[in-house]
């Protein structure tokens, strides 16, 4: 990875063909939706590029899938609210799920 970059805090790792990969990186402040171009063979990352980062919506993102050419994900996770139970300590803190779509390239 070239040093001017981090994937510390990559929830979720998909192929979007053609050696790039996107990812969901909920570590790092701000949050964000990353494209990582493979290196030639892909042994190694010859860039990464912000495709969203810091949106309203943003709480905790995680999950997601490549749709055509959109890369859609699951903005809303809310980790925080959890309890090792994994019930949320107050329900009425939830918010409702929210999907948001980026375009991938």
């Amino acid at each position: 990875v070239p040093a001017t970059v981090t994937l510390l805090g990559v929830d979720g790792l998909y192929s979007a063909g053609n050696g790039v990969l996107i990812g969901t990186q909920n570590g790092t402040n701000p949050q964000r939706v990353i494209r990582i171009r493979l290196a030639k063979g892909g042994l190694g990352v010859d860039g990464v590029g912000t495709l969203a980062s810091n949106e309203h919506d943003f709480d905790d993102i995680t999950l997601g899938a490549v749709a055509g050419d959109q890369f859609c994900f699951n903005s809303t996770a809310q980790w925080a609210l959890f309890g090792d139970d994994g019930k949320p300590p107050d329900s009425a803190k939830i918010k409702p799920a929210n999907v948001l779509c980026v375009a991938r390239r």
